[in-house]
């Protein structure tokens, strides 16, 4: 059960933290299955329930000098 590298998405929770700013704690990963749907693999559980799930920074890089030619 894998997923290529171009599919491949990091999972976070964010912690609130008074007067700091929030602290993104990575919790596992997720990936694109052949037919759309999401696979995701935790490490651990977020204390409220809430996952933000983001394209890893080397695809944000690649997808910005995309975006600029």
């Amino acid at each position: 059960m894998a997923g290529s590298a171009a599919s491949m998405m990091d999972v976070y929770t964010v912690i609130e933290r008074e007067g700091k700013q929030p602290f993104w704690l990575r919790l596992g990963a997720c990936f694109t299955n052949r037919d759309g749907s999401f696979s995701v693999l935790l490490d651990a559980f977020p204390k409220d329930g809430k996952l933000q799930i983001r394209s890893r920074p080397q695809d944000r890089d690649r997808e910005r000098e995309v975006a600029a030619r």
